[in-house]
């Protein structure tokens, strides 16, 4: 008798454990995005390396476009995975084309302090 209740008790808590669906990073999720983010730094090509900003980033099938900060750095968020060619223009600078993949989900750490 003694052995059956547990057998009950086990059998109820293995039916209560249903995993949760609601984590991004699960693909049966309904809140799974299949989306990545691209970030790099656009600096001149010669040395010393000073970092550019005002620079067009463009992508290309995605019409996403973007301009660089004071110290040359982009963020293009929530792009679908795929291939994508990424455009760096100016109109004082000769542009420059990059073929890219996004593949997975981008997360962004922060700590507190």
């Amino acid at each position: 008798m003694r052995q059956f209740f547990f057998f009950l008790v086990f059998c109820c808590f293995i039916l209560q454990c249903a995993p949760e669906r609601d984590n991004p990073l699960d693909p049966v999720s309904s809140s799974y995005r299949g989306t990545g983010g691209l970030s790099g730094n656009i600096s001149g090509f010669y040395q010393p390396f000073r970092p550019l900003n005002g620079i067009f980033i463009k992508t290309v099938p995605q019409e996403i476009m973007q301009q660089t900060s004071e110290q040359g750095n982009f963020y293009l968020p929530e792009l679908p995975k795929g291939n994508y060619q990424v455009i760096a223009f100016h109109p004082l600078f000769s542009s420059d084309t990059q073929t890219v993949e996004i593949r997975s989900v981008t997360w962004k750490w922060m700590s507190r302090s």
